[in-house]
């Protein structure tokens, strides 16, 4: 696939240079019908000659019109998450993708998928005392990726793997997640094609191409530094020196002058994870461990310090759209859902994968934030595992090829990017993710430290020391509430 995806990518940049692609060319062929969702057939001829489309083995049941009821997170502002529900078409094509979506999975197992969503407090306290009260009103939850750490903590999850008829190896279940989140045995909560959140959270670096141009840079180049594996952190760095400039000659570089690299403080963590480096991984048990305590963690950490302090090439800004979409910058390193606040944007603009940290390095990663994401999960009252495991499965399999291709096509390919190369570089984003324990459960509280290391010049050697063991202490407490959720479900399974 990747070797396929380069050659694709190869041509896109040619055409790009020498002439106009017909957009035609990206469009799908060969489309086949397809079985209802949940059909018990593993493969059949796609869109893709060099794919197949899969379905969910599961089994030939349905279940009298039960109510299979699920509940989301929303911003305190009420903006809509539009991942769950849809209650009639409209137009939209993602929401009518959605409809598309449920109304499959509702008619193949005779139920009906209600969703309610819920603010970030609301829906945090509810969750602990539902299940506090043995009740359950929900089959599955749909948290944000932040709040997982205090109701793992507060004991309220089931074990993912201990659901029925889940194949967690089948592409809808993000891989990413599902070896970054597992600890010893237990799958706490999963990021999945069912939603979209994740997707937004994902970390990339946009380009400015009316900048490029007028620097004389050839920005159809950056696809080719990703293909051949060039593209890395001194590559930016060096490619935005050449941009940098004093444009209102007051002899000093500030906001308002023309910056080689722009972003705010995330830039530190996405460029870390981006380089590879972890705070933890897990060893051939499964157990976490810290890893952060490696000469090349001390590297990549300077580096980036060292970049990020340079006043003339980086600008550390709060208003970095305002920035990128004035001319004010070459790149800009932040996440995805930001081209959706570019829409309007007149100079033409491209997305590349964060950088690696050398060309050494083998692939390219792409930290998905905490503070943006969804991550299923279900509680453990709820009494209808079998439902749910059947369900869950059949709504992921069917979200990859109405909703995800939908998303694919139409959002990010006609809406959100100005080129099919940057459309191919998200392919690209999106199949090396990162999902960290240490980052997630905050592990020591040191994943701040890191966040903030380029503005306060800390010398991250002599840091990580002082939090060695509260960062240890603190694995050693998720180890133990995964052995309880072991525990707990072998009782289950005993129960069953």
């Amino acid at each position: 696939m990747k070797q396929k995806l380069s050659l694709l990518l190869a041509a896109l940049i040619l055409c790009t240079t020498f002439t106009a692609c017909s957009t035609d060319t990206a469009d799908k062929t060969n489309e086949t019908s397809t079985p209802n969702a949940g059909d018990n057939v593993t493969t059949t001829a796609e869109t893709d000659p060099a794919e197949t489309r899969l379905y969910a083995d599961l089994p030939d049941v349905t279940f009298d019109g039960e109510t299979f009821k699920t509940a989301h997170w929303q911003y305190d502002t009420g903006v809509h998450m539009y991942d769950m529900d849809a209650d009639t078409q409209n137009g939209d094509l993602i929401n009518d993708a959605i409809y598309d979506r449920n109304v499959a999975v509702e008619e193949k197992y005779k139920v009906t998928i209600t969703n309610e969503y819920q603010t970030l407090g609301t829906l945090t306290s509810n969750y602990k005392k539902m299940v506090q009260a043995g009740d359950h009103s929900w089959h599955a939850i749909f948290i944000r990726a932040y709040e997982l750490p205090s109701q793992y903590n507060n004991g309220v999850l089931i074990n993912l793997y201990a659901l029925p008829h889940i194949d967690w190896t089948n592409p809808w279940w993000d891989q990413d997640s599902v070896a970054g989140l597992s600890i010893i045995g237990v799958l706490p909560g999963v990021a999945s094609d069912i939603n979209l959140a994740d997707n937004g959270a994902t970390a990339c670096v946009m380009f400015n191409k009316n900048v490029a141009n007028n620097a004389n840079i050839n920005s159809d180049e950056f696809y080719q530094y990703v293909l051949d594996g060039s593209w890395t952190i001194d590559k930016m760095y060096e490619i935005g020196k050449l941009v940098s400039a004093d444009t209102d000659g007051n002899g000093e570089h500030n906001e308002g002058d023309l910056f080689g690299v722009l972003g705010q403080h995330d830039p530190t963590y996405m460029l870390f994870f981006g380089s590879g480096e972890r705070y933890v991984n897990s060893d051939s048990e499964g157990v976490p461990q810290l890893v952060f305590d490696n000469e090349r963690s001390y590297a990549v950490c300077d580096k980036i310090i060292n970049m990020m302090n340079d006043e003339v090439n980086y600008l550390a800004s709060s208003k970095i759209v305002d920035n990128f979409a004035a001319d004010k910058c070459l790149f800009m390193i932040d996440r995805l859902y930001r081209t959706e606040s570019l829409r309007n944007m007149q100079s033409d603009y491209g997305v590349l994968p964060i950088p690696k940290y050398n060309e050494e390095q083998e692939e390219y990663y792409n930290i998905v934030s905490i503070h943006n994401s969804t991550l299923m999960t279900v509680p453990k009252t709820n009494p209808q595992l079998e439902m749910t495991g059947i369900i869950l499965e059949a709504l992921a399999c069917e979200s990859r090829y109405t909703v995800i291709d939908t998303y694919y096509d139409v959002v990010l390919q006609e809406k959100l990017t100005r080129d099919a190369a940057s459309y191919q570089m998200i392919e690209i984003i999106f199949n090396n993710r990162v999902f960290d324990i240490g980052e997630l459960y905050k592990v020591g509280i040191f994943s701040e430290e890191l966040l903030h290391m380029a503005a306060e010049k800390t010398a991250m050697t002599s840091k990580y020391k002082t939090f060695e063991k509260k960062m240890q202490k603190d694995l050693d407490k998720i180890v133990k509430q995964a052995e309880k959720m072991i525990e707990e479900t072998e009782e289950l399974e005993l129960s069953m």
